[in-house]
């Protein structure tokens, strides 16, 4: 079935990318989707947000901004 989630143990090799010496909680969620034709991770990133619907960049901007995160133009590199 594409896009069902289920709860499953975090795998240990995703573990050893953390770099905080301590973490309080963990989990992870594996979902299988349909195809994703030939983009690689890099290109899906900003794809997800530019090719959303016109209101949701600027709600992921203020998001994002609320965070202390500095935002650049919506398509600099």
């Amino acid at each position: 079935m594409t896009g069902a989630a289920r709860r499953m143990e975090l795998p240990s090799a995703s573990r050893a990318w953390c770099t905080l010496a301590h973490m309080d909680y963990e989990d992870a969620f594996p979902v299988q989707t349909g195809t994703v034709g030939d983009r690689t991770a890099e290109q899906w990133a900003p794809a997800v947000v530019e090719d959303a619907p016109a209101m949701l960049p600027g709600v992921l901007r203020w998001g994002w901004s609320s965070l202390g995160l500095k935002v650049g133009p919506t398509r600099s590199d």
